[in-house]
């Protein structure tokens, strides 16, 4: 499948963005305009030192479904870096809200895409007003305006919450922007 669009979400340790948060799930899904098919194509989570795991980042951690199992699991964030500059170099990339996941994160380092990636406007800025949220969560928003824009679960992730599951339901909502003429 060819992929005119990639969309990258992600799920960090913090709500604040770099230097004091760090990403710990990167997801990225592929969007063929043309047939306006997405696929899967990146799903990791990065592997975490626990011992510098505050108290306040654990709760915020389990609050948003990450097991530090999951992150003691984890492929090393250099390896992570590397796949993503590989998998998305050159490409036009998409968010549902880039203020959040590029200039929190993607920007900074050691992820660092400037001059990496063309980065598209903002998925959320495109929407109506009716389906946007003022939600200071990213991945609140994203599951809100999925279900309002889709009575039935057109991605099947369910009650999913890794950063995969957020960059399937940006993508059904970019594509159905795209079928509207918003994106």
């Amino acid at each position: 499948m060819r992929y005119d669009v990639c969309v990258l979400q992600v799920v960090s340790d913090g709500p604040d963005g770099f230097p004091k948060d760090e990403v710990v799930d990167i997801g990225i899904c592929g969007i063929d305009l043309e047939t306006m098919e997405a696929e899967s194509i990146y799903s990791m989570f990065i592997s975490y030192d626990e011992s510098i795991l505050t108290d306040e980042k654990r709760e915020y951690l389990t609050g948003n479904g990450v097991r530090i199992d999951d992150l003691r699991k984890g492929t090393s964030i250099g390896s992570v870096c590397a796949d993503i500059k590989r998998l998305l170099g050159g490409r036009s990339v998409a968010s549902f809200d880039i203020r959040n996941v590029f200039y929190r994160y993607m920007v900074n380092e050691p992820w660092d895409l400037t001059k990496e990636v063309s980065v598209m406007p903002s998925i959320c800025s495109r929407l109506p007003r009716s389906l946007n949220s003022e939600a200071p969560d990213e991945n609140f928003a994203i599951r809100k305006a999925y279900r309002k824009l889709f009575a039935e679960d057109i991605m099947d992730v369910g009650e999913g919450i890794r950063a995969l599951d957020h960059a399937l339901m940006t993508s059904a909502i970019l594509m159905e922007l795209r079928k509207r003429e918003r994106y």
